[in-house]
């Protein structure tokens, strides 16, 4: 087994919209991080906001957009022209509002530099930690590929498919994760060419994912690491965001990568 990477900088992307309220207290929980120094900040300002004197025990740096972007496309742009890519040997995607109490990256890191058979028989493409609401529930961050008449019950509210990965404990792999946190190998979400830009927001998570797995990577989740989520659920309250998660939804289901996908995780499930 290859050693785990403790010491190698960690490229974090976070995307501000308008919401240094909400960054703010991410880049306090990393700084107060053990190793701090590792972490290099890829911060972008989606919409025009004057930020205060920054000053912690990483390199921060700051990208503004002319115009706002998808969330996808930030993060891409933030890997492409961040002068901390070529020197990290992980991508990170956070959002602003996650919390984290303490370093748990080099744990995150190992599955994505070992050879351990546990890896699903595949190399790790991306890992992520138990996320927990802020009242300490696990949120449903990790799930089995959506399908559209699963859709169509739980909005008719005649059935709803349970969660298993909830309750579990032990490291598992889900056919997708939420990319409120997503750990990278920096080769790996280069050679995936990033996030697709034709989701602006909403379902990018779930097609990466799909991707990763349809190039023989595998996808990780370590329930024995949690961090914070502190849900805005816009696509809840105001229109424009339900309109894009339904468009999203629609071009997901569209691609030939769901269909692939979909025939896939059939077939590992029942070898499962």
């Amino acid at each position: 087994m290859a050693p785990t990477p403790k010491a190698s900088l960690i490229h974090l992307s976070i995307v501000s919209h308008g919401q240094f309220d909400l960054v703010n207290p991410l880049l306090e929980d990393l700084n107060a991080c053990e190793n701090s120094d590792n972490f290099l900040v890829t911060l972008t300002l989606n919409v025009p906001e004057k930020l205060p004197t920054l000053s912690f025990n990483f390199k921060v740096h700051v990208i503004e957009n002319e115009r706002p972007l998808g969330f996808g496309e930030n993060h891409n742009q933030a890997f492409r022209s961040s002068p901390f890519t070529e020197s990290s040997r992980v991508f990170v995607v956070l959002n602003p509002d996650i919390r984290i109490a303490e370093n748990i990256f080099p744990i995150l890191m190992e599955p994505l530099f070992s050879s351990d058979p546990a890896n699903n028989k595949r190399p790790c493409g991306v890992v992520a930690p138990r996320i927990n609401n802020s009242e300490g529930v696990r949120e449903n961050s990790a799930r089995k590929i959506p399908t559209p008449w699963e859709i169509l019950k739980k909005v008719c509210r005649r059935t709803s498919v349970p969660n298993a990965y909830l309750s579990t404990e032990t490291p598992f792999f889900p056919d997708w994760i939420a990319g409120m946190f997503m750990v990278f190998s920096k080769d790996v979400f280069k050679s995936l060419q990033g996030f697709h830009n034709k989701f602006f927001l909403y379902y990018e998570d779930v097609d990466i994912c799909c991707r990763l797995w349809l190039q023989g990577y595998s996808v990780k989740v370590l329930p024995q690491v949690a961090a914070i989520h502190e849900a805005q659920r816009d696509s809840h309250r105001k229109l424009k965001y339900l309109v894009w998660h339904l468009s999203s939804m629609v071009k997901f289901f569209l691609s030939s990568t769901f269909l692939k996908a979909l025939r896939f995780h059939q077939k590992r499930n029942r070898h499962e």
